[in-house]
């Protein structure tokens, strides 16, 4: 447990730092997002057995590494359909010339998944764009509201679990440790919100707090659906963790699976419901 906190807080700390950046260097973002993108695929690569397939591995690392690269330019729309279809061309392209060695289900698959994780981490970039001058704040509460719950639910399965929440893929997980999950979560909305608008701005924003619940009860059900999924695929292959590069974590994916699921859940629902509004109203 000691190494899983160690790490957890020098990644929140790496976090910090990565948003705070973008104040000063906007596009250190987009390389950031395209480096763990990149890093993600060679994960899931791996764990299809592939990773070793240079016609598999290289197609799907340079489209992680191309897309938010691109993405944010003037002219970003044309670029990032240049590049879905350029890795579908080559992807396919070089599947069908080197077909007598590769099985057509591992490698469907590997496509698949590089396609979800590569489209839903550069939501990140998305997020950034949509929220202008508070970027740095949208980015850092939509990677906090995935890693909060699971570390909420970590905590309180590890002290108050009983009952198995579905054992035979996540064997350590528990409905109490959901529960916890619910509860730190939506805390840490409130209070990250809170300290941004007094800290940064003296508490003149208007922040709603209602945005800030519903982002911290719902990505709570996503991260969780995003962690089994991605253990589920872990227990196909008969392997622990997708990685060894985060001690006591895993691999990139081990800690952004849920990131995965909830980034595009957040880009999309603070445009209906943002989580700084222009006025105050009596559910804000």
């Amino acid at each position: 447990m000691g190494k899983r906190i160690v790490s957890g807080a020098i990644l929140m700390s790496i976090l910090g730092a990565v948003v705070l950046l973008n104040l000063f260097f906007p596009y250190g973002m987009n390389l950031v997002v395209g480096a763990l993108c990149a890093w993600a695929v060679y994960e899931i690569t791996n764990a299809m057995g592939l990773a070793k397939r240079w016609e598999i591995l290289l197609p799907g690392m340079g489209f992680a590494l191309a897309l938010p690269l691109v993405t944010s330019w003037a002219i970003s729309w044309y670029l990032i359909g240049a590049c879905y279809l350029l890795y579908m061309l080559t992807f396919f392209g070089l599947m069908l010339f080197h077909h007598e060695r590769l099985s057509f289900a591992e490698t469907a698959a590997t496509f698949a998944m590089t396609l979800l994780i590569v489209s839903a981490m550069n939501c990140l970039v998305y997020i950034r764009d949509f929220a202008g001058q508070h970027a740095a704040f949208y980015v850092y509460m939509t990677i906090c509201a995935s890693w909060v719950s699971d570390a909420g639910a970590y905590f309180a399965g590890s002290f108050w679990g009983k009952h198995k929440l579905c054992p035979k893929l996540s064997p350590k997980k528990t409905i109490e440790g959901v529960f916890g999950g619910f509860f730190l979560n939506i805390l840490a909305m409130i209070v990250f919100g809170v300290s941004y608008n007094y800290i940064f701005y003296g508490g003149a924003l208007h922040m709603s707090y209602l945005s800030l619940v519903l982002i911290g009860l719902i990505t709570t059900v996503i991260s969780i659906l995003g962690d089994l999924s991605f253990s589920f695929i872990k227990r196909t292959r008969g392997i622990k963790d997708y990685g060894t590069i985060i001690p006591g974590h895993g691999g990139i994916l081990d800690r952004f699976d849920s990131v995965v699921f909830v980034a595009p859940f957040v880009y999309f629902f603070v445009q209906l419901l943002p989580m700084i509004v222009p006025s105050m109203g009596f559910f804000w």
